[in-house]
C-alpha cells in the first residue's frame, strides 16, 4: 500500500495525553493516529452511505398514489383502527 506522509499540529495537551495512551498500549503514538483516522474514516463512509440511502428514500416522497399519511396512521392501514393512547 502506498502511503503519504502527513504533518499536523495539535495541541501539547493532546500530544501529551495521546503518548500517554499509546505507551499503556504498548503503542506508538504515530500507530494510535493511524488507527483513530482508521475508525474515524471507516465511521464516516457509513454515515455518509446512510445519508445517501435516507435520500434516495426521500426522493419521490409524497409524489405518489395517497395516502400520504402512511407513516402516522400506519396502525390504520395495518389493523384497520386507531389505536388508542
Amino acid at each position: 500500500m502506498e502511503a503519504m506522509t502527513v504533518q499536523i499540529r495539535i495541541p501539547t495537551n493532546q500530544y501529551s495525553l495521546l503518548e500517554e495512551l499509546a505507551t499503556q498500549r504498548q503503542m506508538l503514538a504515530s500507530d494510535a493516529l493511524k488507527l483513530a483516522l482508521a475508525e474515524w474514516l471507516e465511521r464516516e463512509t457509513r454515515l455518509q452511505k446512510a445519508r445517501e440511502i435516507m435520500q434516495q428514500l426521500g426522493d419521490g416522497l409524497g409524489e405518489g398514489q395517497p395516502p400520504h399519511d402512511a407513516a402516522q396512521n400506519h396502525d390504520v392501514y395495518l389493523y384497520g383502527k386507531r389505536q388508542s393512547r
